[in-house]
């Protein structure tokens, strides 16, 4: 049984049994379990005005006993938030009494979301940092999500680029892709001149307004910036993964015509070789 505290009465249920709940009861302004960068309610607002209210939201009885809200909602902002807009007085939901520990709450509102696959990749991105910023060890989010290392670290790498960039990779209408915002980013890594707001335009215009692949953009960038191509490949160490002081180097491909190259050009490629030479030579002999 759980109590709703409101009103006084009582909500009988057995495990997992969907239940009308007040909307006055659930929590919206508790952000806890809430990892999306824009909630965009439009369409399922639609859809629930036409055909209902598809899935129950999932909520726990709130955690702090002085909330004016009895429940914290898990797993469900965008249909709560919907049903709000449309003036609806309940929603559907599951009570999860047992999820009182905040670890087991998260993955449960991870896992519900990814298997409706609802998640954006800055949402997910978002995730990963919500994981690691909590502190929680025991469940790795990454593969309670499905990732291999190298997407969640493509995924982290997202949140260093530009918030503007992050809105256009997180916005469904733009043609911008996460994959897009890191070709950017290792580009502005050359052409430090670059401009990310001319070029997250740029692609979702491309091709009369059928947006630019990546490798279109690839090849309109290093175009524009012609001046900084003799630096571009002189650069053997990707900039934005490669840390020397950790011992740390992301190479990138190169081709390096060394007959043609000028005195500084020589003296470049010899200071980040130099800088490779000593990482090794600073690990002890005997470490295996």
């Amino acid at each position: 049984m759980i109590r709703d505290r409101p009103t006084g009465k009582s909500i009988s249920r057995t495990a997992g049994q969907v239940v009308q709940l007040p909307l006055s009861d659930v929590d919206l302004d508790d952000e806890t379990f809430r990892f999306r960068a824009a909630l965009r309610v439009g369409p399922l607002r639609d859809s629930i005005a036409a055909e209902g209210q598809q899935l129950p939201i999932i909520v726990r009885p709130s955690p702090l006993a002085d909330r004016p809200h009895p429940y914290q909602i898990v797993s469900g902002f965008r249909r709560t938030t919907a049903l709000r807009q449309l003036g609806a007085p309940t929603v559907a939901a599951i009570v999860r009494s047992d999820l009182q520990d905040d670890e087991a709450a998260f993955r449960t509102s991870v896992l519900e979301n990814s298997q409706r696959r609802t998640y954006s990749d800055i949402d997910r991105a978002l995730v990963i940092k919500s994981y690691a910023d909590r502190g929680f060890t025991s469940v790795d989010v990454a593969r309670l999500m499905g990732l291999s290392k190298r997407q969640t670290n493509n995924l982290r790498s997202l949140l260093e680029l530009p918030k503007t960039v992050q809105q256009a990779i997180d916005d469904p209408d733009l043609r911008f892709t996460a994959t897009h915002g890191l070709v950017l980013k290792q580009l502005k890594g050359r052409h430090p001149s670059l401009h990310y707001g001319t070029w997250v335009r740029a692609v979702h215009d491309g091709n009369d307004g059928s947006g630019l692949s990546v490798s279109q953009l690839k090849r309109a960038v290093n175009a524009r910036y012609p001046a900084d191509d003799d630096t571009a490949t002189l650069r053997i160490f990707r900039p934005d993964e490669t840390r020397p002081e950790r011992g740390v180097f992301r190479l990138q491909p190169a081709k390096i015509d060394v007959a043609t190259l000028t005195e500084e050009q020589r003296a470049a490629l010899r200071d980040q070789l130099g800088e490779l030479l000593n990482a090794l030579d600073a690990i002890p002999r005997n470490r295996t």
